[in-house]
């Protein structure tokens, strides 16, 4: 059971890894714009079944190819159909990553010939290894930060074209470090989990204090409600999100 649960978790992080930091934008466009003739939709297919193959290599099953095959393939057409679907939507992005998990954990079930699946995954929780905690680490990052900007996209989006522009005027108004908002939102995420397993709580509330103090300034001389809103979201899902998480391996 044990075997079977790491290579769960292995097979999710080499997933993560593949769609999230071994993904570009610039791939992402070529996929968009050229679709099946985009070069970077092959290559991150690729990309997938090679660190799914290395998931089973960590495990020492140097034979195994077909569930790699299975995972290239399977990767290539999920993602070649959503480049049919042009509109950014947060049930796009869960669909996505379900599509995704599910053909992992129906390779899963028949490579382990696993049939109560809900203790094995409770197991792996409880195990609370080294691999559980990494995979904790790469989701607050990467994965975290799309999610939240798919939302806020949302949320724009739901206020009408006119509102959605207004507050792309003013985030690209204000003079900033290029990607710093990015940045900002990775580290304090990181924070928060560390905070979380080394269980100093304190923490948690020291930073969203400090954050606050170091924004009030700033929304205050912007005096605009609409930007205002857009960080307190996008602070509030950051947070709420790394507190998740961490919580689910504490």
């Amino acid at each position: 059971m044990e075997k079977s649960a790491t290579l769960f978790i292995l097979l999710i992080i080499s997933h993560v890894i593949t769609d999230f930091f071994f993904q570009s934008d610039s791939i992402v466009a070529s996929k968009n714009g050229k679709q099946w003739k985009s070069t970077g939709l092959y290559m991150h297919a690729l990309c997938a079944g090679l660190f799914c193959y290395i998931a089973f290599l960590i495990i020492k099953d140097w034979e195994q190819w077909l569930i790699p095959t299975i995972v290239t393939v399977s990767h290539f057409f999920i993602d070649w159909g959503k480049t049919y679907f042009k509109n950014k939507s947060i049930a796009k992005f869960v669909i996505d990553q379900l599509l995704h998990i599910l053909v992992i954990v129906i390779c899963w079930i028949t490579y382990t010939a696993q049939t109560d699946i809900i203790i094995t995954l409770l197991s792996a929780l409880q195990q609370q290894n080294t691999l559980l905690i990494i995979l904790a680490f790469l989701l607050v990052v990467k994965p975290a930060g799309i999610f939240i900007k798919t939302i806020l996209d949302y949320v724009n989006g739901i206020q009408g074209e006119r509102w959605n522009n207004y507050i792309e005027q003013l985030i690209s108004g204000k003079q900033g470090l290029e990607k710093a908002g990015r940045w900002i939102g990775y580290l304090e995420r990181i924070l928060i989990l560390c905070f979380i397993l080394l269980k100093y709580y304190e923490g948690i509330g020291f930073l969203l204090a400090a954050k606050s103090i170091f924004r009030f300034g700033e929304l205050t001389k912007i005096q605009e409600r609409a930007y205002t809103e857009y960080i307190l979201i996008g602070t509030l899902l950051s947070f709420t999100i790394a507190l998740f998480i961490g919580l689910i391996i504490h």
